[in-house]
């Protein structure tokens, strides 16, 4: 997890956007989650229909576990 936080931070540096700099503030994030409302996300951002914020909210976790690792290429 280190390392798919760390090129998860050089891709987006903004913590507005990408809260999660450390495993520390992953497992706060995901705490958080799980009783926060989908609109609270981003907080800046204008309030579109509950489905995009559903989305947002779980597209921003999948950035984060989906970052390439060479040691898992070719493993599925």
């Amino acid at each position: 997890m280190e390392k798919t936080i760390a090129l998860a931070r050089k891709i987006n540096p903004d913590a507005q956007t990408n809260p999660i700099g450390s495993v520390d503030e992953l497992y706060d994030y995901i705490d958080w989650l799980t009783t926060c409302m989908p609109w609270n996300v981003l907080k800046d951002a204008e309030y579109p229909s509950l489905y995009d914020t559903i989305d947002q909210s779980i597209d921003y976790i999948w950035f984060l576990f989906d970052q390439p690792l060479e040691e898992l290429e070719g493993k599925g």
